[in-house]
């Protein structure tokens, strides 16, 4: 108990400037990713087929720049509707894999009719955020204990009570 009297305010000190640290750490970490949907018609009869034929040229020619999949193309089930999701690191990648996305469709023969329901979001990294404040907060723990634990300086009246059980007449 005489070890957290005398090294509480040590121990909140460094922990508080950890947690400072990790703050401004959040401050340099990237917002998140960003996410793009939109819906195409297509004139014409769309082969089953096409869900996976796209979805491979896809991989060939645009997936295969990014570190983890930034396109994906799906069939809406009985209709000629495909639905283009894009997710990546940065806003401007999507009007370039956006671009490369509507290359490879009319490279395919499909004639898009139209184009609706284009949403881009922003998911953010809330997790990995907290996950950085609440180490950085354990982190100021752990060094103010060890740093209070290495501190064997006898610096007041008190510490002379507790380490030697003995009154102190006077200091000076």
């Amino acid at each position: 108990m005489y070890f957290l009297k005398k090294n509480a305010l040590n121990v909140i000190i460094f922990v508080l400037i950890f947690g400072v640290i990790g703050t401004i750490i959040n401050l340099v970490v990237p917002a998140g990713s960003y996410e793009y949907e939109e819906y195409y018609t297509i004139d014409g009869e769309v082969s089953p087929n096409t869900n996976g034929t796209l979805n491979a040229l896809l991989n060939d020619s645009v997936n295969n720049q990014f570190v983890e999949k930034a396109a994906t193309i799906s069939q809406l089930p009985d209709s000629n509707i495909l639905q283009l999701n894009i997710s990546t690191n940065s806003r401007n990648d999507i009007s370039t894999v956006k671009s490369q996305v509507d290359n490879i469709i009319a490279d395919q023969g499909y004639i898009v009719s139209e184009t609706n329901g284009a949403n881009s979001y922003q998911t953010e990294n809330t997790i990995l955020k907290i996950f950085i404040i609440v180490l950085s907060l354990f982190v100021g723990l752990i060094v103010g204990l060890v740093i209070s634990l290495l501190n064997r300086n006898i610096s007041s009246d008190e510490d002379f009570e507790y380490y030697l059980g003995e009154k102190t007449l006077g200091t000076f």
